[in-house]
């Protein structure tokens, strides 16, 4: 019931429901994990942390949870907590490429972009079909200077997604920095 309204964006509801199943079963893992996301939901970040931690107590190789603990962190404290979450998740399962592409885009907005193109180049060899993670890449990659790389990415991703707006846009600005080099 928690799950469907989260889904349905009615995260007052959720939160009611899960903490109803976690007085019948307080060591339900997922219904921690999911209470947070429904905190998360309704923008409280504290609540949300505190449930991915008891999670976390109850099943600390639980990747899924420090991935959503890393989403929480960092709109917290900022990258550097989200970064050491993703890390961890990917440890646990090197195969999770959400936590792989929020790791890249993360490092790159906290402006270390030589680790960044690693870690998207590694959620690209992961899921080369994600118009996202080309768009990292090309993100990361423009701002080291390599444009024609990044203008490759971001044409990557169109054809991945064609309305994908962001790669537009810094398809757009790269391609003219570009050009105005030369």
């Amino acid at each position: 019931m928690g799950l469907a309204l989260y889904a349905k964006g009615q995260y007052d509801d959720a939160v009611s429901e899960y903490q109803k199943a976690l007085t019948l079963d307080p060591g339900s893992v997922l219904s921690h994990n999911d209470l947070g996301l429904a905190y998360v939901g309704k923008g409280e970040l504290d609540e949300a942390i505190v449930e991915y931690r008891k999670a976390l107590i109850l099943d600390p190789d639980l990747a899924l949870t420090h991935y959503n603990l890393g989403i929480a962190m960092g709109a917290k404290y900022g990258p550097d907590a989200a970064i050491a979450e993703y890390r961890k998740a990917l440890v646990l399962d090197p195969r999770f490429f959400q936590a792989q592409t929020n790791l890249g885009g993360t490092l790159a907005a906290k402006g270390d972009f030589d680790d960044a193109i690693i870690e998207d180049q590694k959620a690209i060899a992961l899921n080369p079909n994600s118009a996202l993670a080309h768009t990292n890449l090309g993100i990361a990659l423009a701002a080291k200077g390599k444009l024609d790389a990044a203008i490759v990415e971001y044409e990557k991703a169109l054809t991945l997604d064609p309305g994908l707006a962001e790669a537009r846009r810094d398809l757009y600005w790269t391609w003219r920095t570009s050009r105005s080099r030369q």
